[in-house]
């Protein structure tokens, strides 16, 4: 996620895209992620299922992508622009260089406080281990005038994501379209296919 937040913030800073480009990827980037239904899976439950369906493929990249866009923008707050996401990473990539270190959560985790003396710590275990992402639209103000704009967020009738884990349909909402068409709890979930915008082709 954090390569695909840079491939794009360079396409901006080189003149590749503009802002208005720039801004238009980071607002489809928060669409696919709030309308996927596995949004708010799990670290685990996404590594034990990533080779099985597109919608667990792409949160990682989605999620890491604007995990990385809010601490840059809680570094610029904090050092009132003196410093960004990427002397972070320098830094990292020096010491990595230089000690033989292996990139991990722990060495990113030590290297942000070291360099910003922020400890994301728990941040980081409540946006990426258990997927509760937090937005703040205000990053934004300064360049954008925000505006709102309703998705549509698919509703499945059963909860997609365990059930996809187990194999099995798990929690069916009576007063849902998949109860009225005769799915059931316990019934073999084989696969699921979803494109375009989530739209369900096979189950």
């Amino acid at each position: 996620g954090f390569t695909d937040y840079y491939t794009y913030y360079l396409n901006y800073l080189s003149g590749i895209i503009n802002f208005k480009e720039y801004l238009r990827s980071y607002n489809d980037c928060l669409e696919e992620y709030f309308s996927l239904p596995t949004t708010h899976a799990t670290n685990e439950v996404v590594a034990n299922n990533f080779w099985k369906g597109q919608h667990f493929e792409r949160l990682p990249y989605l999620r890491g992508r604007i995990f990385a866009y809010e601490l840059d923008n809680k570094i610029r707050e904090k050092t009132r622009e003196k410093m960004c996401l990427d002397d972070v990473i320098k830094y990292m990539i020096s010491i990595a260089y230089n000690k033989n270190i292996d990139f991990s959560t722990e060495f990113f985790i030590k290297s942000f406080k070291e360099v910003t003396s922020l400890d994301i710590s728990q941040e980081l275990y409540q946006q990426i281990n258990l997927g509760k992402i937090q937005i703040k639209a205000k990053n934004f103000e300064a360049q954008a005038i925000l505006s709102t704009r309703k998705i549509t967020i698919p509703s499945y009738g059963f909860n997609f994501v365990e059930s996809f884990a187990h194999q099995e349909i798990i929690d069916v909402k009576k007063n849902s379209n998949a109860y009225k068409i005769g799915i059931r709890n316990g019934d073999k979930f084989c696969s699921a296919y979803l494109r375009g915008n989530n739209e369900v082709t096979t189950l």
